[in-house]
């Protein structure tokens, strides 16, 4: 029932956000892309939207975060997650990193994986002052990041790594 919901939010992101999200350009979202997005099981794969409305008109998607274990039987997952460009930076990439955070931990993931172009500071941003501990590589000017939970689970998520 969200896929035409998905279909006008990746239409109404711009080129420039496109890019950043997916690293190279991208003209048209298709139907298998979509409901791989739609796709969770709660577990390996976990997905948040964050809609508004306004005026009593149908709701909107403003953000989606999500993320995929990235190898069956693995711990790490490969989080993503994308804002519409008239509501980057009010804090729903945090915010949806925060979430994303508490449900894999809470499924047993030993962290995240992400690929972050170098000029994306935002990403950066979101990723460094997470809570998690980030290991990154960069090549051809994408950054790597392996982003592990810190042993315990004492570590809120939004504060600075130790």
């Amino acid at each position: 029932t969200d896929e035409e919901r998905l279909q006008r939010f990746f239409y109404n992101l711009s080129d420039e956000t496109v890019y950043r999200r997916f690293l190279h350009p991208v003209k048209q979202s298709g139907h298998g892309e979509r409901l791989r997005d739609l796709d969770v099981d709660y577990a390996t794969r976990m997905a948040f939207m964050v809609e508004t409305t306004d005026d009593g008109r149908e709701p909107e998607l403003v953000a989606v975060g999500r993320y995929d274990v990235d190898t069956p039987g693995g711990d790490i997952a490969e989080v993503a997650f994308v804002v519409r460009d008239d509501w980057q930076g009010q804090g729903l990439g945090s915010r949806l990193m925060q979430l994303l955070t508490e449900v894999a931990r809470s499924r047993g993931l030993a962290g995240f994986s992400a690929s972050v172009l170098a000029g994306n500071r935002a990403m950066m941003d979101i990723f460094l002052k997470s809570g998690l501990q980030v290991k990154s590589t960069m090549e051809r000017g994408v950054y790597e990041l392996v982003m592990t939970f810190p042993e315990g689970g004492d570590q809120e998520p939004g504060s600075p790594a130790a």
